[in-house]
């Protein structure tokens, strides 16, 4: 019986001396408001958010990072592709380069089909090498990202953790309750 009756007696005077959570931003306890003053904006929102808003912002995480993973993929095979592009038409190119004046034996004609080669192959490469960059600028961009979804997941996570506990907790306390009135009620 005594037992019983510790555990809410022990919540009870925890959440009354200031270990409150706070309740749409605003801090209920002089604990609170020393750790809103020393987190960051992010992490006191969502200390705020009710668990409704806790589990759209990590559905909404959870998604946003399978679809930049896929776009990661995508890019992968993208830069595989242009970088093998990139070597074939370079050896093209430098043996185009090696032939040197070869071509003036077939006359002027064959000269300049060779010089317009030498050039689309050229720009074909350049082109080839800027989508390169791009893609991995776009891939380092997507990884940062990622970081930043997972920093942003784990405060979420443990706050829906917390209110799940809680949540079971009260419910115990209910069913516990519910059983000392049917016994002494």
């Amino acid at each position: 019986m005594r037992r019983r009756l510790i555990a809410p007696i022990a919540l009870f005077c925890l959440l009354g001396s200031g270990a409150a959570l706070a309740v749409n931003g605003t801090p209920t306890g002089p604990l609170d408001a020393l750790s809103q003053r020393n987190k960051p904006a992010a992490k006191a929102k969502a200390r705020a958010m009710s668990p409704t808003d806790v589990e759209i912002a990590l559905k909404a995480l959870v998604s946003e990072k399978a679809e930049l993973e896929s776009e990661t993929s995508e890019i992968a095979s993208t830069l595989t592709a242009a970088e093998a592009r990139v070597n074939a038409r370079g050896r093209t190119y430098y043996k185009q380069l090696r032939a040197g004046m070869l071509p003036v034996g077939g006359g002027f004609d064959e000269l300049v089909d060779h010089a317009a080669r030498v050039e689309r192959n050229h720009l074909s490469i350049r082109r080839d090498l800027e989508l390169c960059k791009q893609l991995r600028k776009r891939r380092d961009e997507i990884e940062l990202r990622l970081v930043a979804i997972d920093a942003d997941r784990a405060p979420l996570e443990a706050q829906k953790k917390a209110w799940d506990s809680a949540k079971a907790y009260l419910r115990q306390a209910d069913e516990r309750r519910a059983a000392f009135d049917r016994a002494f009620g």
